[in-house]
């Protein structure tokens, strides 16, 4: 065997040189990457509030928005929530890094029309593609289509607004 290679093999601790060196990621700003998912969550508020705005009834235009007291940015706490008839859309954060989720039925179609609902998940997806944000965000946002009885969480929500960060609103009605 070569003495070189021995060396390399045999070398101390502290001097253990790497034959195949790790590929290094660069460090993340998190607090540039929580700005931009804030950003974020708002633009899809907007994007679904402009899709209920469409929509005929005075219900169906009626969303919930909450503000959560931040307790400990540490553990799993929501920070915002955004319940429509649509979807509820909360932005979470855990162990420091902010979070969207967005949980929706996938029967709600049959109240709000297959059209309505396409419209808001291709919206969430649009504006969460590599191209459209700084940091790589297509992670960052979890969809839930699967919960059970969406409309009748939604309609307990809006009739229950006692807490003090609440805000109930009814968009206005845009007609063409």
């Amino acid at each position: 065997m070569n003495p070189s290679i021995q060396d390399v093999l045999n070398a101390a601790p502290e001097e253990r040189q790497i034959l195949f060196p790790k590929q290094l990621i660069a460090p993340i700003n998190l607090r540039n990457k929580n700005v931009e998912v804030s950003k974020l969550y708002t633009n899809i508020i907007r994007d679904i509030r402009y899709l209920l705005s469409r929509m005929s009834y005075e219900e169906h235009r009626t969303y919930l928005m909450t503000n959560y007291e931040k307790k400990d940015t540490c553990t799993g706490c929501v920070l915002f929530e955004f319940v429509s008839v649509m979807c509820t859309l909360t932005l979470n954060v855990k162990e420091y890094c902010y979070s969207i989720e967005l949980e929706t039925d996938s029967d709600i179609q049959k109240i709000i029309g297959e059209y309505n609902y396409n419209k808001m998940l291709r919206a969430v997806y649009r504006l969460t593609m590599w191209e459209n944000t700084c940091h790589d965000l297509e992670d960052i946002v979890s969809i839930e289509t699967n919960i059970m009885d969406h409309y009748s969480y939604f309609k307990r929500r809006i009739r229950d607004t006692s807490d003090p960060g609440s805000m109930l609103v009814v968009e206005d009605a845009i007609l063409e």
